[in-house]
């Protein structure tokens, strides 16, 4: 069996974080490594990637991700790196959010206008006392 490794490196990446991932693929698999990636080995990639890192990898990326991946392995690179734009998981999760805070809304404060006047002129400055 021969290691392939995938790394991912987040575009805009101030941590240097990159997400790593390895397949064990025997010669029947290395000859046609678009078998190996079914649905099941996809979640599994999602959920291996996001649990290394702080990214959100949505299916459709991932897919882009492996097409990439899947012609490294057909040319024998058993290393491969991928720049990618990814959202952040925080930045995914902030619609499931919810905030129980005090959602009253406050009296409304009239404005004491009956001191201010204007100062001559057809658009005359306001004088505010202080």
């Amino acid at each position: 069996m021969v290691q392939y490794l995938l790394t991912i490196k987040p575009v805009k990446n101030d941590s240097n974080q990159d997400l790593k991932y390895a397949l064990d693929l025997n010669i029947h698999q290395e000859n046609n490594p678009e078998i190996i990636f079914n649905l099941e080995i996809k979640k599994s990639m999602i959920k291996s990637l996001e649990s290394n890192g702080t990214y959100k990898i949505s299916l459709s990326k991932l897919e882009q991700i492996i097409k990439v991946w899947l012609k490294d392995i057909c040319q024998g690179y058993r290393e491969t790196t991928i720049s990618v734009k990814l959202p952040l998981l925080i930045d995914s999760q902030i619609n499931q959010v919810i905030e129980f805070g005090n959602q009253e809304i406050p009296d409304l404060i009239e404005p004491d206008l009956s001191s201010i006047e204007p100062q001559g002129g057809a658009f005359p400055p306001l004088n505010f006392p202080v």
